[in-house]
This record gives structure tokens, sequence and C-alpha cells, in this order.
């Protein structure tokens, strides 16, 4: 396998990897292209990066109405609570105001 040139192309390969888009075959290290097209290795890598883009965006949406929901009750932003799965809950596609009472009931020790 080939070894990434810096410590971003590292993250990206690993995340990546995580979804199933990079080869793990030995000597390559390229991303894979998408199944059924004639995707280059370089746009497969675009693809990906797009994709994990859009998700870590959509996720610190959710996450700012996590937030909000939180502030608005207990005076308090995710970040002051214990820690709870909440890229789980969003995965999972538990709404934002769903994943912040459960973050509540845990932090309050209700939950575990």
């Amino acid at each position: 396998m080939t070894h990434p040139a810096t410590k971003q192309q590292a993250q990206q390969q690993r995340a990546c990897d995580a979804r199933g888009l990079w080869s793990s075959a030995p000597g390559q290290g390229q991303p894979l292209p998408l199944p059924g097209s004639q995707v280059s290795p370089v746009n497969a890598r675009l693809i990906c990066e797009a994709k994990m883009t859009y998700v870590e965006n959509a996720y610190d949406r959710w996450m700012a109405k996590v937030d909000a929901w939180l502030i608005r009750h207990c005076g308090l932003p995710s970040a002051d609570l214990d820690d709870w799965g909440y890229y789980g809950a969003f995965e999972d596609g538990v709404t934002p105001s769903q994943a912040a009472r459960a973050a509540l009931r845990y932090a309050r020790g209700y939950d575990d």
C-alpha cells in the first residue's frame, strides 16, 4: 500500500476506507470507482471527499440544532454535558430534539 504524503491525505484515506471507498489492495491505495461506472481514481477521490464534506456540513448543522435545543432548555451546549453518542444518533436519523433530550437524560444519569 502506498503511504499518503501528508497528514491530511492520510485522514482522507482513512475516512474513505471506513466508507468502503478506498482500495486496500497491496500497492494500490487509490479510491475505488463507484460500482458500474468508469470513474477514474482521481475522480473517485474527489467524489469521496465531496461526500465526506457534505456529511460533515450536515452533521454540523444538525449539532447546531441540538445545541440550540439544549441551551433553550437547560442553558448549556452539548460541549458542557457528558459525552454522548451524537454522531451515532445523527447517522441513525434521530432528530436533533430527540438527541438533545437523550443527551440531557444521560447527563442527568437517567439513561445509560
